[in-house]
């Protein structure tokens, strides 16, 4: 099966080592709040509304920075924060389209963005981004660029700040 599990640094945390083509979404729903999913090489899809739904801690790192490709493949939001602290790592969000942040909508919680790339989405508001009043998105060696929106364009903040490095 392309997920395994293994103990991370910290033993109460796990690492999820994903191959491309495997459900990202059945393989968040089983990770616990702290762990990592390390993502391998290649394009992770979805079949809902978003690519990702996330309500929880977690990190989810490609294994070489740009290699691993989260596309909403013009049907979908690519990744949704509903809530916790998330970290993303080293991926691209492409492909996303929805009303709200196409490749990243920050719902409620804190994302982390380093070395990440949010290309070629499309929303009505925040094509790239959108976060939300409370929320808050920090840049780290990432770009957001080339998005399309009626509002906002690559970013909208919604009463909330940036941050970056």
């Amino acid at each position: 099966p392309p997920l395994s599990r293994s103990a991370a640094r910290d033993p109460q945390h796990a690492i999820h080592s994903v191959e491309a083509g495997a459900s990202l979404q059945r393989v968040l729903s089983a990770a616990s709040v702290g762990d990592v999913i390390l993502l391998s090489n290649g394009t992770y899809t979805g079949s809902g509304d978003s690519v990702l739904d996330v309500a929880k801690d977690v990190t989810i790192r490609a294994r070489s920075v740009g290699g691993a490709v989260l596309d909403g493949e013009g049907l979908r939001r690519v990744v949704r924060v509903r809530s916790g602290t998330v970290v993303l790592e080293g991926l691209v969000l492409t492909g996303g389209y929805t009303s709200n942040g196409g490749g990243l909508y920050v719902v409620d919680g804190r994302v982390e963005l380093t070395s990440c790339t949010v290309r070629d989405n499309r929303a009505a508001n925040g094509g790239g981004v959108f976060v939300s009043s409370g929320s808050a998105v920090k840049l780290a060696s990432s770009s957001v660029h080339d998005n399309a929106a009626d509002a906002g364009y690559d970013i909208d903040l919604f009463g909330t700040g940036i941050g970056g490095d």
